[in-house]
């Protein structure tokens, strides 16, 4: 096995640990008023500024009537509104509002205090290591996900 096909195979087997321990962690680190998915969504829409529902259907792997109805349920919170595209009015991007924003950052703050108290055991060297690593990995990565999106 090559070293490239066992970085695959690793990284498989952390992106579904890390995706399970992302449920995990954002129970405790939401807003009480929101569900998992909802936070999936806004955190989706963050990411790229502002999404479209086809977008977050794909994104979510929702059909687009559920999506909908999550996304108006977002906008009744105050958590989303939704502007005209600005090159087709046909359109509407979905925002995030401050409220939106703010409560993003609040819970991207606690995962990372979370993330931070099981990665502080790691001796500095391989801290340093991994970081240089993910940088040259969330390159490749972005690259490819904005290519998909669009």
């Amino acid at each position: 096995m090559s070293n490239v096909d066992q970085l695959v195979k690793k990284m498989g087997y952390f992106i579904g640990l890390i995706e399970y321990a992302k449920t995990e962690f954002i129970k405790d680190c939401v807003p009480e008023d929101l569900t998992p998915l909802q936070y999936k969504m806004i955190d989706a829409t963050c990411y790229e500024g502002y999404t479209t529902v086809s977008r977050l259907t794909r994104i979510m792997d929702m059909s687009m009537p559920n999506c909908s109805r999550e996304v108006n349920k977002l906008i009744k919170k105050g958590y989303f509104t939704k502007k005209a595209d600005p090159d087709d009015k046909r359109k509407q991007r979905i925002h995030l509002t401050e409220v939106g924003h703010q409560n993003h950052r609040q819970s991207i703050e606690k995962i990372h205090t979370n993330m931070k108290g099981l990665l502080s055991t790691l001796p500095q060297e391989d801290v340093d290591t991994m970081v240089n690593c993910f940088e040259d990995i969330n390159k490749i990565f972005k690259d490819h996900v904005s290519d998909l999106l669009k």
